[in-house]
Formats: structure tokens, C-alpha cells, sequence
């Protein structure tokens, strides 16, 4: 079996998160150009936290690319969504987990470990961007871009933590749910990147400098983000598709599930009736049995008084009251056995009691699931619309055009519209 690589879906979409973030740096170039020396110290400390950021970005992609070729080369016959969903569940569960189908997965120490040291890097990188945001609005508060830059930055710190919120109020055991999770953190990454460039390139239309070689290189970056955004967008859409079919042919099957244990708790609760009902007939053949007895002993005792006369009728009646013996104790054996099944059948419907429970609990949490999926499809397909308004400017101002400006206030309505913040 090959090494597993990183699939092409999945190296599509980081690559729009390694491209977002040095669009940050752009930002930074340009509020240096327009800011002053009074922050010049500033903005040199943000370019270098915007370029440790998008190394950390780069690293942390590298880290779990290969963990997956590294450690995951028997999954190579499993689909794109299967993969991912299986990295995700072994890293919250202590870098072990099995799957449904008896196989176990395993993450090195050492991997897990560089993954999360990774991620821990990640997030300080960005906290060093945000400090050195936030000491260029101290020094130049009053400024334009400097001030809309930090609300940017802060609508980036939103639709983030929205993200976290989002993967806790969705963390389920389906494996579609932790892929799921998967394509949300890259949809948040991904709307910050448009939301970025379409606000560089709307500073770029305000500074009046379309034609000149280091705002058309900006534009031709901005360009390509765009389209690689258009490319990727189209195959999340694609596998949030596949993660919609998966978790219907999951309800499908635990409908099916579902119903079949209501009918089987239904006959084992008629299993209950009948042995109630085998019971009580037992209980009147044990009560005959005892006054065949009574009666057997009646007869003995008029044939003694008989004499001789009654000696063959003595026989018979001892005859009887042998039979009533073995009647008796039958009887009393058969209603032991109906006692141990009644005590079966009240464990079964227990269980299945039980069991129907889990089953209701997990057929809504489906549903849930079904409902993110949905959410999840109207969110990339904005953000396809959105990539492709953003190439058109983008195109536009590398011709020498002007663009229509959008507002900030709409870009940030828009992400806000997709539930992140």
C-alpha cells in the first residue's frame, strides 16, 4: 500500500489559508505607505508578526500533511471526508480510536505532539499579530486604515471564535459531524482571506495607484487567491454533498433501526402476556393436582374401611395420588422455567426500553447533523459568489480599471450573515 497524500480537496483549501494570511503583509505595506513615520516602528513590528503568522500557517500545514502520509497509509482505500474524519476523532481522543469496521488507528506520540505543538504555535503567532494591531491603533488611532484595519482584524477575531463555538456545539460521535467540523474551519479561514483582499483592493482603488508594478503585483495576488478560491469552493461543495448523502443514508439506516427495535420490543412484550397467561394455567393445574391428591387419600381410607371388598379399589387410588404427586411437581418445575422467562423478557424490554432511547437521542442529534449540512452547502455557495465578484475586481484593477468600491460594512454584514459572528 502507497503512502496516503494529502488530498487534492484538502490541499486546495489550506492553500487558500496560506494565501489569506500574506495578504495581511500587503495590508501592512500599505499602511506604511500611507501612515507616517510616527508609527513607522509599529508597522515594521506588525510586518514581522503578519510574516511569523504565515509561517506558522505554512508549518502547521506541512505538520499534518504529513502525519497523514506519515501514519495513515492503510487509509488510502477510504474516501477524502472517511480520512479526515478519522485524523480529527484519534486527535481528541488521545491520538488512538477504532473505527466501525474493527480497524484501529493509531497517531505516533511524536505526531501528536507536533501537530499540537504546531496549532499551540499557530495560535500564538496570531495573538503576536493581534498585540502588534493593537499597538499600531494606540500610536495612530485617528488614522483610517490603520483604525479599519484593527476592525478587521477584530471581525477575523470574531468569525474565529465562532468557529470554536460552533465546533463544541457540534461535536458529536458521527464521523460526518468531525468532518464536518473539518470544512467549517476552513469556510471561516477562507471568508477571512476574501474579506481581506477585498479590502486591501478597495484601498488600493482609494490610493489612486492602479497601473503601477507593486499595486498590480498586489492585484495579480489578490487574482489568483480568487480563483484558486473559486476552484476549491466548487469542490467543498462537492464534498459537503457527499457528507449530506452520508448522513441520509445514516438516518436512513437508523430509521430502519429504530423501527425494527419498537416492533421487537413489541413481541417480546407479547412474549410477556403469553408466559403471563402459560402461568396462571399452570397455576390451576397445580391446584387440580393437590385436590386430585385430597381425593386419592379420601379413597384410601374408605377402601381400608372396606376391607377386602375395597382392597383393588385401594390400588387405584394410590395410583392416583402418584399421578397427582408427579402432576404437582411438574407443574412447580414448569413455573420456575415461566418465572425465569418472565424475568428475560422484562430485562429484554429493559433493554430495548434502553436501547430505543439512545437510538431517539441519536436520530435527532442525525437530524442536527443533517441541519449543519444544509447550512454548511448556502454558506459555500455564497462564498463562490463572493470569489467571483472578488476576481472580477481584482481583474479589473490589474487592467487599469476602477472597480466598484464595496463597502467595509457590507463585507462584514456578509460574514456576519453566514452565522460565524
Amino acid at each position: 500500500m502507497t503512502g496516503l497524500q494529502m488530498p487534492k480537496s484538502e490541499q486546495r483549501s489550506l492553500l487558500l489559508v496560506i494565501l489569506a494570511v500574506p495578504v495581511i503583509g500587503c495590508a501592512a505595506l500599505l499602511i506604511q505607505r500611507y501612515a507616517g513615520s510616527a508609527i513607522e516602528t509599529q508597522i515594521v513590528a506588525l510586518q514581522d508578526a503578519s510574516a511569523a503568522l504565515n509561517d506558522q500557517v505554512i508549518a502547521c500545514n506541512q505538520t499534518i500533511a504529513r502525519v497523514h502520509s506519515a501514519d495513515f497509509s492503510d487509509l488510502g482505500r477510504r474516501g477524502t471526508l472517511e480520512q479526515t474524519a478519522i485524523l480529527i476523532e484519534a486527535l481528541n481522543s488521545g491520538g488512538q480510536v477504532r473505527t466501525s469496521d474493527g480497524y484501529h488507528v493509531t497517531i505516533p506520540p511524536e505526531s501528536d505532539r507536533d501537530i499540537r505543538a504546531a496549532i499551540s504555535s499557530l495560535e500564538i503567532a496570531f495573538k503576536d499579530f493581534e498585540t502588534s494591531a493593537e499597538h499600531c491603533r494606540d500610536t495612530a488611532e485617528t488614522h483610517d486604515f490603520v483604525r479599519d484595519s484593527i476592525s478587521l482584524n477584530s471581525c477575523f477575531r470574531e468569525t474565529l471564535d465562532a468557529y470554536r463555538s460552533r465546533i463544541e456545539s457540534q461535536r458529536q460521535d458521527f464521523k460526518s459531524s468531525q468532518a464536518l467540523s473539518f470544512w467549517v474551519l476552513l469556510t471561516v479561514m477562507t471568508v477571512t482571506g476574501v474579506l481581506t483582499s477585498r479590502y486591501l483592493l478597495n484601498r488600493l482603488v482609494d490610493a489612486n495607484t492602479a497601473g503601477t508594478a507593486p499595486t498590480l503585483e498586489i492585484a495579480q495576488r489578490i487574482l489568483q487567491f480568487a480563483r484558486e478560491l473559486s476552484s476549491a469552493t466548487a469542490e467543498s461543495i462537492s464534498s459537503i454533498d457527499e457528507i449530506s448523502k452520508s448522513s441520509q443514508v445514516a438516518a436512513s439506516s437508523l430509521g430502519t433501526a429504530l423501527n425494527t427495535a419498537q416492533e421487537s420490543c413489541q413481541i417480546v412484550g407479547s412474549l410477556g402476556e403469553y408466559t403471563d397467561s402459560v402461568a396462571r394455567l399452570i397455576s390451576e393445574i397445580t391446584s387440580i393436582s393437590e385436590q386430585t391428591n385430597l381425593l386419592a387419600l379420601n379413597a384410601t381410607i374408605e377402601s381400608a374401611r372396606a376391607g377386602d371388598a375395597g382392597k383393588g379399589f385401594s390400588v387405584v387410588a394410590n395410583e392416583v395420588k402418584q399421578l397427582a404427586n408427579v402432576t404437582h411437581a411438574t407443574a412447580d418445575n414448569v413455573i420456575k422455567q415461566v418465572k425465569g422467562i418472565q424475568a428475560s423478557s422484562d430485562a429484554t424490554i429493559r433493554s430495548t426500553q434502553n436501547a430505543l432511547e439512545l437510538m431517539r437521542k441519536s436520530n435527532d442529534s442525525q437530524s442536527d447533523i443533517a441541519n449543519a449540512v444544509e447550512q454548511q452547502r448556502e454558506i459555500l455557495r455564497q462564498l463562490a459568489c463572493q470569489a467571483t465578484a472578488l476576481a472580477s475586481e481584482a481583474e479589473s484593477f490589474a487592467e487599469g480599471t476602477r472597480p466598484v468600491k464595496i463597502a467595509r460594512n457590507s463585507d462584514v454584514q456578509w460574514s456576519r450573515s453566514f452565522g460565524l459572528s
